[in-house]
């Protein structure tokens, strides 16, 4: 059951937080879920690989506060709901805080969006927090489309029913078949314990060329994971911040 939970914390306490709050989000993640389950959490923090949740970093408007959750398996919300019920506050360097109001939750289900999503020949992602990938052993901060809808289809395949596991065949189409057809994107810096990691975030628009345009199957596939990249995240460090996604409905400015 992919599943987004947005978090809001008390804008005015918001100035007591370090620069870099991500780490202390992180860790709140695994205290929510160590209370439910210890040995779930130490399994989650040591999986290598692909990992059943994201982690964002802290938005800040105007008039609100906000972090997001996102969980890519079921049995994942059970117990990190019977975490914050436990502890209704987020605690960043000793200091807790309180949750500020109620949880905005939007989930669905991998056989939805498989049936449900609509085929489109264009559409728009926007890059709240910096994507990067690795490629030949580097990171890279370009969102090339191969790379991009990889990245939602390995973590399809794997937190997904078998019955709905997207071939390498589909990775074949794309690389033939999406193109990039404006961006507006900027890098940005973030800095982790391991070094300081650049990623790209703004829009992207990805449009289907060629004989492509008539592939029902694939633009079926296309138009679910596009759906699920507000749950699964793009590219690297998602569990830390990175690749926070959404999709936009139009190109507004």
């Amino acid at each position: 059951m992919p599943c987004s939970i947005e978090i809001p914390l008390d804008k005015r306490q918001v100035d007591r937080l370090p620069r870099n709050a991500i780490p202390a989000l992180h860790a709140n993640f695994f205290r929510w879920i160590e209370e439910s389950d210890p040995v779930l959490a130490r399994e989650l923090d040591r999986a290598q690989g692909a990992k059943p949740f994201t982690v964002s970093p802290l938005f800040v408007e105007q008039e609100w506060a906000s972090f997001r959750v996102t969980l890519l398996q079921d049995a994942l919300f059970d117990h990190l709901e019977t975490g914050m019920q436990k502890r209704p506050w987020v605690n960043v360097l000793g200091d807790d805080m309180p949750i500020s109001g109620p949880l905005s939750v939007v989930a669905t289900t991998y056989p939805l969006l498989a049936s449900e999503s609509a085929a489109s020949g264009r559409f728009i992602l926007r890059f709240r927090s910096p994507v990067s990938f690795r490629r030949n052993g580097k990171d890279y901060p370009l969102p090339e489309p191969e790379l991009v809808f990889d990245s939602y289809r390995r973590r399809w395949n794997e937190f997904g029913p078998e019955a709905l596991r997207i071939g390498d065949e589909w990775l074949a189409w794309v690389r033939e078949c999406i193109a990039i057809s404006r961006f507006d994107l900027h890098t940005v810096p973030m800095r982790f314990p391991d070094g300081l990691q650049i990623g790209c975030v703004g829009r992207v628009q990805f449009e289907v060329i060629g004989a492509g345009a008539r592939d029902s199957a694939a633009l079926q596939i296309l138009a679910e994971l596009v759906e699920y990249a507000f749950y699964c995240g793009t590219g690297r460090k998602t569990t830390q911040g990175m690749g926070q996604t959404q999709r936009l409905g139009e190109w507004d400015g």
